[in-house]
């Protein structure tokens, strides 16, 4: 697929506590680049579900935009909480919304694990009344919540990519870790938002991630600092 160019750098701080309380890394195990018979090429088998939701792990689909109108939105699929990987499915999705004034709207719908479903071969996930389902090229986004709704559609701009499979590990055995695909760096969104009582139209760019994993994110990682840019054709993520 013709984009633009991506630039990624990923800074996270990670640690493994020892027992006389010092910080270490050395057991983290970063992949290179083709590993677990992944192609260099993103597929859209990645951006669908990777986990088992009833097993040991985690897994949330992230999307976000910023319009022309000054407003923001974020929305998160999720399987469970990602600090709780030893828990029971709690299939949720969240949604922030910050007018262009600043002010916020949010809304959080939890549903039994019965009200959730999503494929593997491509990204398709639906918790209650919302879903995300679409293609590495073109998405939409549904949310229907009491006193806030979202219709969007997501059509990338660039490329998917990941650092060799995208996974971090953080034991020598390769059992524990943490994996991110940005499957829609930088993408055109479009659509409509119901919110303060109001129906906009609304159109900008937006974002589009994904992320699984078995570790408790709080015990290896000290810090996180994420962003994003656009700096003339190129799409920075740090």
């Amino acid at each position: 697929m013709k984009g633009t160019p991506v630039v990624l750098i990923t800074l996270v701080v990670l640690y493994s506590a020892t027992a006389s309380g010092c910080v270490s890394t050395k057991h983290l195990v970063v992949d290179e680049i083709v590993r677990e018979t992944h192609h260099v090429e993103v597929e859209p088998w990645e951006d669908g579900l990777r986990t088992d939701p009833e097993g040991d792990s985690f897994e949330w689909w992230y999307f976000d935009a910023s319009f022309s109108d000054g407003s923001t939105m974020v929305v998160v699929f999720s399987t469970k909480d990602m600090l709780d990987p030893k828990g029971p499915p709690k299939p949720s999705v969240s949604i922030t919304i910050t007018d262009p004034n600043g002010g916020k709207a949010s809304a959080l719908v939890q549903v039994p694990f019965l009200d959730f479903s999503a494929s593997r071969e491509s990204l398709d996930v639906t918790i209650g009344e919302n879903y995300a389902r679409g293609d590495l090229s073109r998405c939409s986004v549904q949310i229907a919540m009491e006193e806030i709704e979202a219709d969007l559609t997501f059509t990338s701009q660039s490329p998917a990519w990941r650092p060799g499979s995208g996974t971090m590990y953080f034991d020598r055995k390769r059992e524990r870790y943490f994996a991110w695909l940005p499957a829609m760096p930088f993408a055109r969104v479009e659509g409509s938002l119901l919110y303060n009582g109001k129906r906009t139209t609304v159109s900008g760019t937006g974002y589009h991630d994904h992320n699984w994993g078995n570790v408790r994110l709080d015990k290896v990682m000290t810090q996180w600092y994420w962003g994003r840019a656009r700096i003339d054709d190129y799409t920075l993520i740090f």
